[in-house]
């Protein structure tokens, strides 16, 4: 049996939800964020350069939530339309957009609405930090 994952900021045990890209499927997810910020999912994974802030966002939302799954961003990318490197621009956009955090509050409430569960900011970080803990002392890059 796996050890529960700790927040080293609280101390508390983090919720193990979305892991296992089997046990949910992609599209409810695609479906959910596009709707949510007013797309169509054919909207969200078009390859279209026209791109308002809000289609960015939904993809935004898409990405959070598959890279918390463990999906790589090359795959998330091939899945909405983008490449690995604005799969990596959005990670690194996750803590200081604005519309995305405010958007990432209405969406989880959202998703939890159609039965699906999305970890909130604190503990999305501090899995993907461990994670990074792991890969580093392992020697992994």
């Amino acid at each position: 049996m796996r050890e529960p994952l700790c927040c080293p900021h609280c101390g508390g045990e983090l919720k193990q939800t979305l892991r296992k890209p089997n046990e949910i499927f992609i599209d409810p997810i695609i479906d959910g964020a596009a709707e949510f910020m007013g797309y169509t999912s054919e909207q969200v994974r078009s390859t279209s350069p026209y791109k308002p802030q809000t289609l960015v966002v939904s993809r935004m939302l898409i990405t959070y939530v598959l890279l918390y799954m463990g999906l790589t961003g090359s795959i998330i990318g091939h899945i909405i339309g983008r490449n690995h490197a604005t799969i990596i621009h959005y990670k690194n956009l996750f803590e200081y957009d604005g519309l995305f955090q405010s958007s990432l509050a209405g969406f989880i409430v959202y998703m939890a609405e159609r039965g699906v569960e999305i970890p909130e900011y604190h503990a999305w970080h501090c899995l993907l930090r461990d994670r990074g803990q792991f890969k580093n002392s392992i020697g992994l890059k």
